[in-house]
């Protein structure tokens, strides 16, 4: 059975989690090596938001090559066994309740109940495929534990049929809101072909939030927190592309990593809110491009059922 936390406990612990990370010079989403979406072995879908790159850190530290998780009610459905000694991963989504409403804010925002709707974070413990065991005969296959993506592999194709206007040339790899073109750098700029590729999916990550898109306000001035934010949100996004696209995923600019940690002191749900912004950039994208409706790989249900 999945337990409960207050709200205020899950955001600080995570937060202070992903803190420790990167006052250490590290962020939890960069993978040097190419990885795959993390997926519940159970449904074979993606996990989504902020869940990506949590169970990517728990891979990342516990050597797992195998980016594969099902709740403890979902291994022993499929017949396995976590083995002894095991320690779970928690994975998190938001879930609503009404409560009855105190403050003359809420009271004014009441149904006809005198109730607001809240929203709260729930987490569920889950276990990596290499702390289960199956019996022989039953269990998933690793080849088959991985997702499918529906992306075309040549940025190319990405980027004519989102419609970005690609500048190519200069030293800088940049997004314009107020010209609202992408430059790039030649690709024999970089140190690989694949790091072109991820510096190019961050940029259009930023690119999605013009204002005739997504209108992230992205506008802001280099070390403000609007501008952190922002700049959290196109690192995530690149980094679910990539885990999708089977690509390494590196931090863009170490710089940053200063910027963020102040803002995630200031704000404890400010990690939460940019894992969603990126989920939400990344569904837009995978939907212009590949036409694949932003819910298919929910999990929200199953992960309901098993608890």
């Amino acid at each position: 059975m999945a337990k409960s936390f207050k709200p205020s406990d899950i955001y600080q612990n995570v937060t202070d989690s992903i803190l420790a990370d990167m006052e250490n010079g590290a962020v939890i989403w960069e993978q040097p090596w190419a990885m795959s979406l993390p997926l519940n072995m159970r449904t074979r879908k993606a996990y989504r938001g902020i869940n990506i790159p949590l169970l990517m850190k728990a891979c990342s530290y516990n050597g797992w090559s195998v980016p594969a998780f099902a709740t403890f009610p979902q291994i022993v459905d499929m017949g396995g066994m976590v083995k002894a000694g095991s320690k779970a991963t928690y994975v998190y989504h938001m879930q609503t309740t009404m409560v009855k409403a105190k403050t003359e804010d809420e009271l004014a925002r009441a149904d006809e109940d005198g109730k607001i709707k809240i929203f709260f974070q729930k987490r569920y413990a889950v276990f990596n495929f290499e702390q289960v065991v199956f019996p022989e005969g039953k269990g998933p296959r690793i080849e088959d534990l991985k997702v499918e993506s529906n992306l075309p592999e040549d940025m190319g194709e990405i980027v004519a049929t989102l419609g970005v206007d690609l500048r190519t040339g200069g030293n800088e790899a940049l997004y314009s809101p107020s010209h609202d073109f992408v430059g790039m750098p030649r690709v024999d700029a970089f140190d690989s072909l694949e790091a072109y590729k991820a510096v190019l999916l961050h940029e259009i990550t930023h690119w999605t939030g013009h204002e005739s898109r997504m209108d992230r306000k992205i506008g802001n001035a280099f070390g403000t927190k609007e501008y952190a934010f922002e700049e959290l949100v196109a690192e995530l996004g690149a980094a679910y592309l990539c885990a999708e696209l089977g690509l390494p995923a590196s931090l863009r600019h170490a710089g940053y990593i200063q910027n963020w940690i102040k803002l995630l002191k200031d704000d404890n749900r400010a990690f939460f809110r940019a894992a969603s912004e990126a989920q939400k950039a990344v569904d837009w994208i995978r939907e212009k491009v590949a036409a694949v409706p932003a819910n298919e790989n929910e999990i929200i249900e199953d992960m309901r059922e098993a608890a």
